[in-house]
């Protein structure tokens, strides 16, 4: 044992240490005294076991041959208590790794190999203890190791570590930490491809009130800031103080825009209220600039650098307020921010409304039924329509009340039809999350009592991704509600996948052809012939079917012609208000109205229109509502027409015709590009969830005359040049496929 030992302690070099306050013999003195030609293993022995050391001898199968007293200095254990394996007080997260090292030194004989584990102590706590291992040279695969505690060492390196990295009067990371994480998170974004935005936030005035009050009452205003806003935004959002009164935010791995959006405007609210520090009751405000990833940059610098030039757009122009680097969060998206944050006060304040939109006899034209759609009256927003916010129900958690809302709105407006004599079927949508709720035949019950409604006049659409999650759920209520005498409908059949299959599986009693078949009827053989067999599978099933979508005549007498039971579209009717939907019943028959690709208004305007053959590819985002100033990004559009006091543009946004909501066009006229302010004065939806609207503008008297000029100048090069004229861009496919293919 003592050769073995003297091995190992020749070529150790250890200081010395204390346990319990007394220094004791170190591994370094031991092999000073080693070579003495006195020393006996009596003597040695009784070093070992005084030393801070532990000493240990491991057989080729990692078994513990030997293990000195000396472990009581170190871990707290008697060799009389160690009935249990060395393994047992290795912490389980690096029992494996430990194993790796021991097994690695048996491979390389003249290498020491050291790592650090943690144990568990004889009072139940964790140490930190550093392990060298040796294989010994006359006895191979014999392993003769060294154990020490380090838990005081590395608790004074993590302090080190933690004062290198975190702001000692906030507690939060620092620029340090802040510039290593935002590299690794962008090295993380561009394996991953999500979402990463950088905020920078600066405290205005802060060095006011560090010169007036002290730097005392800045420093407590500092922790009071950093609480609210841990408490404003959300766990996973990182924040950082970069300096005395600058802080960073990186938000990462979100699904929408709006969350950037959201975040911010918490942070903003977060300061509306003082803050009350010792005897003094502080408002401050602060100035955001946020970039985001990839489009304000694709590495860490240039991201911080584009949230700075944001911040000092911000602190330029309003204070508490933020701005974006660039146009990376659209009017649609913010649409869908403000949406989400009104949606809840929305269902208190009745702004939900039910239009509804006939179905006809596919023969003759007659009004056989309707469906009820939901809209949101929003104050600002206009007419929502449900793609825009039923998602934001399903977020919220709102649209089970928001689908027992619609049911009982329709079955009570049903019954005052059939009272009047009036009998037309009335379908209403379900969703997935509607039937996911185990009572929802019991909530169709109860509602049909209520309302007194007539079932047999009742219908319900149901789609396929209402089935796919969770079919059988489905099945059964399906199964449920036609025992009651309501009718089921397949709603926008052949857009899923497994359509037949549920045909199957279901016993439904119609289904309606999705309007994205419908559209192509007229031009594309391959998709009349699906058509017409669904048509014929559906009959065959005896199943009535309904086309959804139907904009023309020829559309029609295609349809017809396959004896299609029912049309719905904007041929006969768009979707109207109550109101007006019960004078169309009354007339019963419906009148055919052609939808056209574009509306061309009368232009009643003092000034000249310029009209091109092709729309004009521009940018346009909101620059206010209410007078509430915005810093929101552009969102193409098409501009059919152009004059001096206003223009046109197609676009798939809704707005409300309201003379409160300003938007700001980006267009180039010929070589020059042109910013213009204007108001929404009218506005027409066209076929395709397409909307026009017409805009005049808010200029001054020195800017029309310019854009006269450049409008002058576009006139006469329409007259000579047909495909190309300066730096204009024109869209010279169907409108339509600009919002699906080019957006």
């Amino acid at each position: 044992m003592i050769k073995k030992i003297k091995e190992y302690f020749m070529s150790s070099q250890y200081e010395a240490s204390h346990v319990n306050g007394q220094q004791v013999v170190a591994t370094q003195d031991l092999s000073d005294i080693i070579n003495e030609p006195s020393l006996d293993e009596k003597r040695l022995m009784k070093m070992i076991d005084s030393s801070s050391d532990v000493f240990a001898i491991f057989s080729n199968t990692l078994e513990i041959t030997y293990i000195s007293s000396s472990i009581r200095n170190v871990l707290g254990y008697r060799l009389s208590d160690l009935r249990f394996s060395m393994w047992d007080i290795v912490h389980a997260d690096d029992v494996e790794s430990l194993q790796e090292k021991m097994r690695e030194v048996h491979q390389l004989s003249e290498t020491y190999v050291s790592i650090d584990v943690r144990m568990k102590h004889q009072n139940g706590e964790w140490c930190h203890c550093s392990i060298t291992f040796r294989q010994l040279s006359d006895e191979p695969g014999m392993v003769i190791a060294t154990l020490r505690d380090v838990t005081d060492i590395k608790r004074v390196q993590n302090l080190m570590v933690h004062q290198s990295y975190y702001d000692y009067i906030t507690g939060l990371p620092n620029r340090k930490k802040f510039v290593e994480d935002l590299q690794l998170m962008v090295h993380r974004v561009k394996e991953t491809n999500v979402n990463m935005a950088v905020m920078r936030l600066d405290i205005d005035h802060f060095k006011k009130i560090n010169d007036t009050l002290g730097h005392m009452i800045g420093d407590k205003l500092l922790k009071a800031l950093t609480h609210r806003l841990r408490a404003a935004v959300s766990n996973d959002i990182y924040f950082y103080r970069l300096s005395g009164d600058e802080f960073s935010f990186i938000l990462i791995d979100y699904t929408h825009a709006t969350f950037v959006l959201e975040t911010a405007d918490k942070i903003t609210e977060s300061f509306k209220s003082s803050f009350e520090i010792d005897e003094f009751n502080l408002f401050v405000t602060a100035s955001i600039g946020i970039s985001l990833y990839p489009d304000d940059g694709q590495d860490s610098d240039t991201l911080f650098k584009n949230a700075g030039m944001a911040l000092s757009r911000t602190k330029e122009s309003n204070k508490n307020t933020y701005n974006f680097y660039t146009a990376s969060l659209n009017t649609q998206s913010y649409k869908r921010f403000f949406l989400s944050n009104d949606f809840r006060n929305a269902m208190q304040k009745n702004q939900f409304v039910l239009y509804y939109q006939p179905r006809v006899d596919g023969r003759n034209g007659r009004i056989v039924g309707a469906e009820a759609l939901i809209r949101w009256e929003h104050e600002e927003w206009g007419l929502v329509s449900p793609d825009d916010f039923i998602s934001i129900a399903e977020e919220n958690g709102l649209i089970t009340p928001l689908g027992e809302w619609v049911l009982r709105t329709a079955c009570f407006k049903l019954k005052e039809w059939l009272d009047k004599g009036l009998h037309v079927r009335l379908s209403v949508n379900f969703s997935i999350h509607q039937f996911l709720h185990s009572d929802i035949v019991d909530t169709v019950k109860r509602i049909v009592q209520e309302t007194k409604v007539d079932v047999n006049f009742l219908e319900i659409e149901i789609t396929e991704s209402s089935l796919l999650p969770s079919g059988l759920v489905v099945y059964h209520a399906v199964k449920e509600l036609r025992a009651m005498g309501i009718q089921v409908l397949f709603d926008d059949f052949g857009t899923g996948y497994s359509s037949l299959s549920w045909l199957n599986q279901l016993e439904l009693d119609g289904l309606k052809i999705d309007k994205s078949f419908i559209q192509k009827i007229s031009d594309n053989s391959t998709t009349l012939e699906i058509v017409r067999s669904i048509i014929k599978l559906a009959h065959g099933l005896n199943l009535s079917v309904i086309a959804e979508g139907v904009e023309s005549s020829h559309e029609w007498d295609l349809l017809r012609e396959e004896q299609c039971d029912e049309i719905q579209g904007y041929l006969f009717s768009r979707p109207l208000p109550a109101d007006q939907f019960d004078q169309l019943l009354i007339n019963e028959v419906m009148k055919v109205t052609e939808v056209s690709n574009y509306n061309d208004q009368v232009n009643r305007r003092q000034y000249f229109r310029v009209t091109p053959n092709y729309p004009i590819i521009a940018t346009m985002t909101v620059s206010s509502i209410r007078g509430r100033l915005l810093h929101i990004g552009y969102s193409e559009v098409l501009i059919h027409d152009i004059g001096a006091g206003g223009l046109s543009f197609i676009s798939n946004l809704r707005f409300a015709s309201i003379s409160e909501v300003v938007l700001r066009f980006k267009v180039c006229v010929v070589n020059r590009y042109v910013d213009c302010d204007g108001k929404i004065v009218w506005s027409n939806e066209l076929a395709g969830g397409i909307f026009q609207y017409g805009i005049q503008f808010i200029m001054s008297e020195s800017s029309r005359e310019h854009l006269i000029q450049d409008l002058n100048e576009l006139t006469i090069q329409l007259k000579i040049k047909k495909d190309k004229i300066g730096e204009m861009k024109f869209f010279t496919e169907n409108i339509e496929t600009f919002f699906t293919s080019y957006m």
